[in-house]
């Protein structure tokens, strides 16, 4: 039976330092960067770099060389801060983040919290506060009328009309590759499909004999109106 060594992992030092050190010690006995990383559950790239820093810099390159706080800070969304926006938000309900950050810092001596905190107290008082929401213009509350056109192509049934659809799909080496099918206008079933570096006659040609192979003929074929779907070719075989 092999049982697990109970081996001192680099998260479980408690000392950032002490944990710095048992990897260049490990490095000094003999111990390759792979072994050290899977004995102390690190990456081999967390030991290159702390191995690297110790070759450079000696026993300083192993101290804390973060320029964050060792430890973060507090929460500081408290009740005063809710309390100060709130009443910020309903003087001046027109106000953003920005400027509600600006006012309370001409309010406040000490360093206030920053913007985007300001943000999310102003979000969280107007979800469960009753604060004022964000203003909106008179545009805004009155959209303007859209008068939809009716659809002039409706098919009615099965394969009652068919749409030849030509996308640009994916940019390879500075040339577009495109997308092209047809589709059934009753269903949206994709009845034939390809991918294509050109959009020429060819590749609807190839299309509409695949479709009318599988599915039959239908009663009207819609499209763009494009040269390669205006083609003498094409209107020949729609008609036939």
């Amino acid at each position: 039976m092999q049982l697990e060594l109970a081996l001192t992992t680099f998260s479980s030092l408690s000392d950032a330092y002490q944990a710095r050190w048992t990897v260049g010690r490990m490095a000094a006995e003999g111990w390759n960067k792979k072994s050290i990383a899977d004995c102390l559950t690190l990456s081999r790239s967390h030991v290159s770099t702390i191995l690297e820093a110790f070759e450079r810099d000696g026993f300083a390159g192993l101290e804390d060389q973060r320029t964050r706080p060792a430890e973060p800070p507090d929460n500081q969304l408290s009740l005063p801060l809710f309390k100060e926006v709130f009443d910020l938000q309903h003087e001046y309900p027109r106000a953003g983040r920005f400027r509600i950050h600006g006012l309370r810092e001409q309010q406040r001596d000490e360093p206030p919290p920053s913007e985007r905190t300001v943000g999310r107290a102003m979000a969280i008082n107007r979800q469960f506060h009753g604060a004022p929401g964000p203003w909106r213009s008179a545009r805004d509350e009155q959209p303007a009328e859209v008068s939809l056109k009716p659809l002039p192509y409706r098919p009615a049934y099965r394969h009652h009309m068919w749409c030849t659809a030509m996308r640009s799909l994916v940019q390879l080496d500075g040339r577009w590759v495109y997308s092209i099918c047809v589709i059934a206008g009753y269903s949206r079933k994709m009845l034939a499909g390809m991918v294509s570096p050109h959009q020429d006659l060819t590749a609807i040609l190839q299309l509409l004999s695949a479709a009318l192979s599988a599915y039959g003929c239908p009663q009207a074929l819609v499209s763009d109106n494009g040269s390669v779907c205006t083609a003498g070719d094409d209107i020949a075989i729609v008609r036939d």
